[in-house]
């Protein structure tokens, strides 16, 4: 909860000044004047948020994306990816970012205030390193970047290594000249964007480049849509091939008809007849391949059977 203080007291601001913009019956004189203060001051909350960090920065915008991805289908749209299509980047992340091509509404917009979207190098951690990171800060940062420096290092990428543990000061410092020298990429070196000379300065101050981050996120858009859609084409298989084991029909035309649907709402997948035929062969295959219940590699099955033998004796 480090540096969570901040947060805290911007929302006890925020439900304060909306408590004291209510109308009181029988309001007179001063009382009557402090109500439109604090109207006053609410609807400069809400204008100076819209501003600097857009819809989405404004405050209390995380309940209706709360309430809408909760109740969304696997496959659908979040709550952002819609609003942003239907509001453009311009009033979706604010006028401040549009022109100047900083990312300065993820820094300071209320959404972020409490817990931060992990986006860039960190947008695919797990659910569980995020809450970790969130509620437990610097300190959990710190360590979770030796770690990651060390797994870097070892892969061979050792300018990326010494950038992850440096002080986010210096790791900016580090990344805006490598922005300048070579652009935004990927560890295989892919690139994912070209960074002009002003956002590769601003990089070093502080400041992403608001359209890297936008592809960015483009990037696990198109990544989590594509995972959502073949798992449930996955889940869909894998319930039609238990329910044939097991004998059950209808659980079989229910599989069936899932795919069926999947595979008109996306014709790309080509699902068929086919698609089921040769999915129950696949497991069929692994079935007959199973020694006691694993899976083994084809090439190093006789090697591994082998050596589990001698060294358990069987």
């Amino acid at each position: 909860m480090v540096f969570k203080r901040f947060a805290f007291s911007m929302y006890y601001m925020l439900f304060d000044t909306m408590i004291r913009s209510l109308p009181t019956k029988g309001a007179t004189g001063e009382q009557l004047e402090a109500i439109k203060a604090a109207r006053r001051q609410l609807l400069g909350i809400y204008g100076m948020s819209a501003l600097f960090a857009g819809v989405k920065g404004i405050p209390l915008y995380w309940i209706a994306e709360a309430a809408y991805n909760m109740f969304q289908g696997d496959d659908d749209d979040d709550f952002d990816t819609v609003m942003r299509e239907f509001l453009g980047d311009f009033a979706f992340k604010g006028p401040v970012n549009y022109f100047t091509n900083l990312s300065v509404a993820d820094r300071v917009g209320w959404t972020d205030l409490l817990w931060r979207e992990q986006k860039g190098s960190k947008a695919d951690a797990s659910a569980l390193s995020q809450i970790l990171e969130t509620a437990l800060g610097a300190p959990y940062s710190i360590v979770d970047s030796l770690f990651r420096a060390k797994e870097l290092i070892a892969e061979g990428q050792y300018e990326r290594g010494i950038e992850a543990m440096l002080p986010v000061g210096l790791r900016n410092v580090f990344k805006g000249g490598r922005y300048a020298i070579e652009g935004a990429n990927t560890l295989r070196g892919d690139a994912v964007g070209d960074v002009n000379g002003y956002n590769a300065a601003m990089q070093v101050l502080g400041f992403a480049p608001a359209d890297l981050m936008k592809q960015y996120e483009e990037n696990a858009y198109m990544t989590e849509k594509g995972k959502a859609i073949k798992a449930i084409e996955k889940n869909a298989l894998k319930k039609y091939y238990g329910a044939m084991r097991e004998g059950d029909a209808d659980g079989m035309m229910e599989a069936r008809e899932k795919l069926f649907e999947l595979g008109a709402k996306y014709p790309e997948l080509g699902i068929s007849e086919k698609t089921i035929t040769q999915s129950v062969k696949a497991r069929d295959r692994i079935t007959n391949e199973m020694h006691h219940g694993v899976q083994l590699d084809r090439k190093l099955a006789p090697y591994l059977k082998q050596a589990a033998a001698e060294a358990y004796g069987d």
